[in-house]
């Protein structure tokens, strides 16, 4: 039930939202995504797959995300946010579970597929309602903590999954990231609510700022309504950004290995990969809360292109120190792909 806004109470509980929504991003894009490139050496080894047979788990995982965000907006309509999210995760653990128990390569695809529903779902778009509906004050620093949750899994799953897979094979890690979404799927259920009002307090800030109407409605306010030219641009934008940073990063690990890198190397790299997403991911938002998107974003998208640069170039150069380099530079670039 929802309360009349004279029926609110001010607390702190949208920073355990906060943290809940942190975890979301870790499970539902870091695992599915960010992460998941630390498996491709292995799933290449223990199926006998091609190079280009591994990459389409990444184009299975893409085309499902992508019709899935197609319909999902349009789902907020008919379904609680709540319900979309509980139901992603639900399908993210059939995804993981299918994988562990792939009995050949094409399996694999179909639990690509299965991610990619999730990932999707799990995904910004699901994070950005919740966050409208829970912040009204300090969006920007809210956003940057929440989408760090993947650049937390960059850093430090790599590691983990590589000793789980060498130590008991890449099936049983995927179990264990199942688990994980599991995990997160009954921190969802207990902790989230659509909107602050179903239990009686206030979105972060809003007590004076917070409107009668509307509260329940995922509608995004925008202070100008872009042309027609202006949106086939930032289709066009989205498309390279989306080939930059997830597919280019799902193929990292192997275009590391076949440049002559140790798989525990590339645990590191990938790694400090996700740290400096992290860092990155917060520094970007405080810097969009002060200074206009339109005035930073080509500085960032700067970086994109320089890193894919520094990566078809010095990916063979085997020094750890350029390699950070490499990555600090696409961190600042990569952020662009979630809280930008």
């Amino acid at each position: 039930m929802i309360m009349a806004n004279n029926q609110l109470r001010v607390s702190k509980y949208p920073w355990v939202v906060c943290v809940v929504l942190f975890l979301f991003m870790f499970a539902g894009i870091g695992l599915a995504n960010t992460a998941y490139g630390t498996h491709l050496p292995y799933l290449i080894k223990e199926f006998g797959m091609s190079n280009t047979e591994s990459s389409l788990q990444a184009s299975f995982r893409s085309f499902a995300s992508l019709g899935t965000l197609l319909i999902l907006v349009p789902t907020f309509k008919k379904l609680k946010i709540k319900t979309v999210a509980i139901g992603a995760f639900v399908v993210g653990i059939i995804g993981w579970l299918i994988l562990a128990f792939a009995p050949n390569f094409k399996w694999l695809y179909v639990g690509n597929t299965f991610l990619g529903i999730c990932f999707a779902a799990a995904g910004m778009t699901t994070v950005t309602a919740f966050i409208r509906n829970w912040f009204v004050a300090r969006r920007g620093l809210v956003a940057g903590i929440i989408t760090a949750g993947t650049g937390l899994c960059a850093t430090v799953l790599p590691p983990i999954q590589r000793a789980v897979i060498e130590g008991m094979g890449v099936r049983t890690c995927f179990l264990v990231e199942a688990a994980m979404v599991a995990v997160t799927l009954i921190l969802v259920i207990v902790f989230l609510k659509d909107t602050p009002q179903e239990m009686g307090i206030y979105p972060l800030g809003g007590e004076k700022a917070v409107s009668a109407q509307g509260e329940d409605e995922f509608v995004q306010n925008s202070e100008y309504s872009a042309n027609t030219l202006c949106h086939v641009l930032i289709c066009i934008f989205l498309i390279c950004l989306g080939a930059f940073n997830y597919n280019a990063w799902g193929h990292l690990s192997v275009l590391y290995t076949n440049a002559g890198w140790s798989s525990a190397d590339v645990a590191t790299l990938l790694s400090f990969a996700g740290f400096v997403l992290i860092v990155t991911k917060i520094g970007y938002d405080l810097v969009v809360d002060k200074f206009p998107v339109n005035k930073t974003a080509w500085i960032f998208f700067g970086c994109c292109f320089a890193a894919m640069l520094m990566w078809w170039k010095l990916a063979g150069v085997l020094s750890m120190p350029l390699q950070f380099v490499t990555f600090v530079v696409h961190g600042m670039g990569g952020v662009l792909c979630t809280t930008g």
